[in-house]
């Protein structure tokens, strides 16, 4: 069935050089690439075990794909948000078997991390600088915090290593993580900034060290030290396809 997992062999959806994630998963082992292709709205999934890519077909036009922890599982599941609704695949085989409603602002973006704690991924909306965080356990509205501007992209990831997401900014290039939550960034440097190119942080080895990711056109790129030299690189996928989540083996 079209709304059911099923294994693929497609050259667009192979892994080149590396396999696996350690930011975001739909089952097993943390060490997994994962990517959105809207033009089919699909999840592909690449796994460390050198199998082909995973398809997941759940979706429609205009969607946003989000991929994280949402059940407290250990596992990441694939999501959508559909202007103000949250559609969540808890068994990653395209079906929504949990929603929410929050947000349906126009121009906001949405994401999820565990922002409290609690071992589940919270929704979070960016909203040209305000971050809204609504808990999952807890319908009501729970943090408000403010870095950045709108063009921004924001993202939510450990970027010290201290256990606690933080907020994370990429503006042209240019990288501004706010580890305290204060509005002002306490570690910045400079990656990237090619039009188009599409920036996330992860975990790109599976040892727990988050670093600035750029995916162009289908090619992976990590820079591990956060110097601006690329110190991994990976191929999966094709150009106008949204990264999830990258794994870089040493």
């Amino acid at each position: 069935m079209a709304s059911q997992s099923r294994i693929i062999v497609a050259a667009a959806a192979l892994l080149a050089a590396c396999s696996g994630s350690g930011q975001a998963q739909a089952g097993g082992a943390a060490r997994q690439m994962a990517l959105y292709r809207p033009s089919n709205s699909t999840f592909y999934v690449q796994g460390s075990d050198g199998k082909p890519a995973t398809e997941i077909p759940f979706g429609t036009a205009g969607d946003v794909p989000l991929w994280a922890d949402f059940d407290g599982s250990g596992k990441r599941e694939p999501a959508l948000f559909r202007k103000g609704q949250w559609l969540i695949s808890t068994h990653a085989d395209g079906k929504a078997d949990v929603t929410f409603a929050f947000g349906g602002a126009a121009g906001e973006i949405p994401l999820a991390a565990d922002i409290d704690g609690d071992g589940k991924a919270d929704l979070v909306l960016f909203r040209a600088g305000e971050w809204l965080v609504r808990g999952t356990r807890n319908p009501a509205l729970t943090q408000i915090f403010r870095f950045g501007t709108g063009g921004d992209v924001p993202m939510l990831a450990d970027m010290n290593g201290d256990g606690k997401v933080d907020l994370v900014l990429f503006r042209a290039g240019q990288w501004l993580v706010d580890t305290q939550r204060s509005g002002k960034p306490d570690l910045t440097f400079a990656f990237g900034g090619v039009a188009g190119e599409r920036a996330l942080a992860t975990d790109w080895d599976g040892a727990g060290r988050v670093a600035p990711v750029l995916f162009r056109d289908g090619t992976w790129l990590a820079s591990s030290k956060r110097d601006g030299k690329v110190s991994a690189q990976a191929s999966f996928g094709t150009k106008d396809d949204v990264p999830l989540a990258a794994w870089f083996p040493k």
